[in-house]
């Protein structure tokens, strides 16, 4: 069994859980917005996910999509940008020099 860096677990829970919070305030201000609120109105969400309501500011037509907040698909993209990007590759090289050094 692959063992893994538990720091590098929380890490990646830790910006999936950011993103997640991030769609879910898209979510309720999506929601609030077209429906007055945030629960009980999931079933009148189009299968497009598209809604459209008047801004009570400006008066005009507003068309937005209701995202789809999913935490396992945020730990998934996540752990998938993680490791084709430059942060991870110097996480993974600090790691390994203070490994080496014989302090962390």
């Amino acid at each position: 069994m692959k063992s893994y860096d538990p720091d590098l677990i929380l890490y990646i829970g830790f910006k999936a859980h950011k993103a997640h919070d991030k769609c879910m305030g898209n979510y309720n201000s999506t929601m609030m917005a077209a429906f007055g609120g945030i629960d009980g109105f999931e079933d009148q969400i189009p299968e497009n996910r598209m809604v459209s309501f008047v801004n009570p500011d400006t008066g005009v037509t507003v068309t937005a999509e209701v995202p789809l907040c999913d935490l396992q698909r945020e730990l998934d993209n996540v752990r998938k940008y993680i490791f084709y990007s430059a942060d991870f590759l110097y996480y993974i090289l600090f790691k390994r020099y203070h490994a080496e050094k014989g302090d962390g």
